[in-house]
């Protein structure tokens, strides 16, 4: 971490770069990367959202942007700071869609009871195809590929259940407390206020020991493991984690939808969250939201025009991290430390 050292005092010995450290002491630049700041922008943006966007042919865009977002954030966690590439966390995602909407539909289940059962169906799911972790690397994101396809085959063959290739209707909007989110308006509060909540979850995961942990797995397992670190408990963890985010994601999409089908779930969204993390920032808290939220209306931007949306963002994927591996991230805490006139911090060395 980055600290401005103290100027010397005029009648005493001046506190060096090392007892500003002790102290505690945090350069304004720091505010930009600290979790505090990403929630306070999420939560203005959850109120206000509406206010703007309101009559925007982007608002509904907006809306599934944010349940998409919950999703990138538990891939961020598996992916950008375990280290384990999934190309099937859209198909996750299904599992808790199709969860909620038969305990609703089927069963006769209020919509927070059928959150609850997505999740239990998912967390099924994921620990029961845990032993891929085992896998490394390339390895593990084939594994999940596969896991994504046959997730996707038994959506679409288990008809009687599912509804089949034709999707499942007539899927109620959520409500809680006899409170309904039947429009785009409530919709977008209730979700990006999950996602809000989110971030903060992860955001704290992600300082704490359990988050060093996992960036260690991350650089080197077997490094890792050597110096005490149970890997196999850390990966299942983060495994559980990423997937109880996406079955939620999955249970909002479907109530804000109303209509799921197996289509919306394939290996094509499975490669555009993993593009949002990648873009945003392998490391980032904010930086896959913006992310996932250009992406998503990126194919509006491009409506009319020769470039596809598919395109649009295969191009601006490889200019960020070829001109800023950072991500968007990393140029979003650049650019607000910049607009706010702050500037960066020298680093102490520790000499």
């Amino acid at each position: 971490m980055k600290y401005r050292s103290l100027p010397a005092a005029a009648n005493g010995p001046a506190k060096d770069g090392r007892a500003r450290l002790l102290l505690g002491h945090r350069s304004r630049s720091d505010l930009v990367r600290s979790p505090w700041w990403s929630l306070v922008l999420l939560v203005g943006f959850t109120f206000l959202g509406p206010e703007f966007l309101a009559g925007s042919r982007y608002f509904s865009t907006m809306v599934l942007a944010g349940v998409w977002g919950i999703a990138v954030v538990g891939l961020g966690m598996l992916s950008g700071y375990a280290g384990q590439i999934s190309l099937g966390q859209a198909a996750i995602v299904g599992v808790g869609s199709y969860g909620s909407a038969i305990a609703v539909v089927r069963w006769g289940l209020p919509p927070i009871a059928g959150v609850g059962v997505g999740l239990l169906f998912t967390l099924v799911v994921a620990l029961g195809s845990s032993p891929i972790l085992r896998l490394r690397g390339l390895y593990f994101a084939l594994g999940t590929l596969v896991l994504g396809l046959l997730i996707g085959d038994l959506l679409t063959n288990l008809s009687s259940w599912t509804g089949g290739s034709n999707g499942f209707v007539a899927i109620p909007a959520f409500s809680v407390a006899g409170y309904t989110f039947n429009d785009d308006s409530r919709a977008f509060v209730l979700v990006w206020a999950v996602l809000t909540v989110s971030v903060g979850v992860a955001a704290n995961v992600n300082r704490s020991r359990v988050g060093r942990a996992l960036m260690a797995i991350r650089e080197d397992e077997d490094a890792a493991r050597s110096l005490g670190v149970r890997v196999t408990r850390y990966k299942v963890g983060v495994w559980l984690f990423a997937a109880g985010l996406a079955s939620i994601a999955g249970s909002l999409y479907a109530h804000v939808l109303q209509y799921i089908s197996p289509g919306q779930f394939g290996l094509g969204q499975s490669v555009v969250l993993l593009a949002a993390v990648v873009l945003g920032g392998m490391s980032s808290r904010l930086g896959p939201v913006l992310a996932i939220s250009f992406l998503m209306i990126l194919p509006d931007l491009t409506q009319g025009t020769a470039i596809t949306g598919t395109l649009a963002s295969g191009v601006l994927l490889v200019v960020v991290m070829t001109v800023y591996p950072g991500g968007l991230g990393a140029i979003w805490e650049k650019l607000t430390g910049r607009l706010l006139g702050w500037q960066k911090a020298e680093e102490f060395d520790g000499a």
